[in-house]
């Protein structure tokens, strides 16, 4: 974050300030959209895979995460 001097500003730690600013959608070669923040899904307790790899994941899941 700049202050109205222009120069980055820290906190009381010395930390630079920052404001975390989402990304805008994309769009696909064929020019629909993609959007990259899903909503209304709770995947705070979803691992991104099973093990090591996604062959590891159980046969049959349809939810992907684990």
């Amino acid at each position: 974050m700049l202050g109205p001097d222009g120069k980055t500003r820290r906190d009381e730690d010395g930390k630079y300030l920052k404001k975390k600013i989402p990304m805008c959608n994309g769009k696909f070669a064929d020019g629909t959209m993609q959007e990259f923040y899903e909503r209304g899904y709770d995947m705070s307790r979803k691992k991104a895979q099973c093990g090591k790899s996604f062959a590891n994941c159980p046969e049959g899941v349809t939810d992907c995460c684990c």
